[in-house]
């Protein structure tokens, strides 16, 4: 048998070193490719997270319902109302759009279902004599007044007077009314 020549080996151990290069080559791409595959995966995984809490938190704005023939009162500034019992602290009432001006006519004309009602509490609504202001007053309670005195709730001398001119009167009527009276200023 024949010895092999330098050359010989030499070339063997070229090829043997390309082989174990292109071998660590494979193996590399092959731990690089599995890498960046499961990257590519937890990178997916957390953009389909990210759209679900998105989608989440768009529904969440999205659950809202109109305010119907409600009023709604909030106070101003939530703290200085129910943690440090402030009664000076200002309320908002949102109202249906268009009850102000519903009311303004109930309130000024009576229209044909009750009576005005500045005949009795004055031209501005503060009161006249004994009969009290209801300018500026919260809404739910001149609701809430106008309510108890229709279904009986309320007696005495000025309810009893109060019940004819109610009478009448829708739920509408009275969110209106309501609305209309709370937006002028008070005494």
């Amino acid at each position: 048998m024949r010895r092999p020549t330098a050359a010989a080996l030499v070339a063997v151990a070229i090829l043997t070193a390309a082989l174990a290069l292109a071998t660590s080559i494979v193996v590399n791409f092959k731990l690089n490719a599995a890498a960046e595959r499961e990257r590519l995966q937890a990178q997916q995984a957390n953009l389909q997270k990210e759209t679900a809490e998105n989608e989440r938190r768009r529904a969440e704005r999205e659950k809202t319902e109109a305010i119907g023939m409600r009023i709604i009162e909030t106070p101003q500034d939530p703290e200085r109302t129910e943690i440090l019992r402030d009664p000076r602290s200002g309320f908002i009432a949102y109202v249906p759009a268009g009850s102000i001006k519903k009311g303004e006519a109930l309130v000024n004309t009576g229209g044909s279902r009750t009576e005005a009602c500045g005949v009795c509490h004055g031209a501005e609504l503060q009161g006249l004599g004994p009969v009290p202001g209801i300018a500026g007053r919260s809404p739910s309670y001149i609701v809430r007044q106008m309510f108890d005195m229709q279904a009986g709730a309320r007696h005495g001398e000025w309810a009893d007077l109060m019940k004819p001119v109610v009478a009448k009167l829708t739920d509408e009527d009275l969110v209106n009314i309501a609305a209309y009276v709370s937006s002028r200023p008070p005494k």
